[in-house]
């Protein structure tokens, strides 16, 4: 075999080993995402996004968002709820539809902004009959669990507040920049879901959904849950 001969079969043989193993590269990263799950049962990802880029970020003083609505018009109340809404973005089906079945399954990001703006509405507006005892026993272990599971332990600076006899009442945060996962990331792949599953909706006549406009579904709206046995079957949040 001569040496021309020899270099070709090598080339050969090199790309011939790279397309195999790209091929099989291929087939591990088709095989590790999330559509090769069923989302039947307990056959579903642990975490919809086990990694998410951080980001800088100043929250807003309290001021701008106050949280009790005494002497407060309805049209001031509503302007209210309107700018913790804008803060607290939620799903417009009210849960992320996966799979073949849109099966429905909620985001604890979702659950606690869920369970702030409930409370939140609750403290400012008493007439507000969706927040009972139960609801509030339930939201308030579930965000201490939260708190506890994400355990930030970022240095947090803050100014002296109520002194008396040289003792601090309580400490008030000052702004800050804050290193956090991006929650906008998440907020647009929760519309880009919604957008698909409004257009399921529409594709197998099921009724218009609407479950998270409201976080707390103050207007009970069904939010259809196509992933159960009926797909015509409501659920509420």
């Amino acid at each position: 075999m001569t040496k021309s001969w020899v270099q070709t079969l090598s080339i050969a043989v090199c790309i011939a080993n790279s397309l195999w193993l790209a091929h099989t590269g291929y087939l591990y990263i088709k095989h590790s995402r999330s559509d090769v799950y069923t989302y039947v049962g307990s056959d579903y990802p642990h975490q919809l996004y086990p990694t998410l880029p951080s980001r800088s970020t100043l929250f807003p003083d309290e001021d701008y968002l106050p949280v009790l609505g005494d002497g407060l018009s309805q049209d001031e109340l509503d302007d209210l709820d309107y700018r913790w809404k804008a803060f607290s973005p939620l799903p417009d089906t009210g849960y992320f539809h996966l799979g073949e079945l849109k099966r429905p399954l909620d985001l604890p990001m979702y659950h606690q902004l869920h369970c702030i703006w409930a409370m939140r509405k609750g403290l400012a507006d008493f007439s507000w009959h969706h927040m009972n005892d139960g609801h509030m026993h339930h939201c308030l272990n579930y965000m201490r669990q939260s708190i506890l599971c994400h355990a930030d332990t970022t240095l947090e600076p803050f100014d002296l507040v109520g002194l008396e006899n040289g003792l601090v009442e309580h400490g008030s945060p000052v702004p800050y920049e804050r290193t956090c996962r991006d929650w906008k990331f998440v907020s647009q792949q929760s519309s880009k879901n919604s957008e698909e599953m409004h257009a399921f909706a529409v594709e197998h006549n099921l009724p218009p959904l609407d479950g998270g406009i409201d976080p707390a579904n103050d207007d009970g709206v069904p939010v259809i849950m196509p992933g159960s046995k009926h797909h015509s079957a409501p659920s509420y949040r």
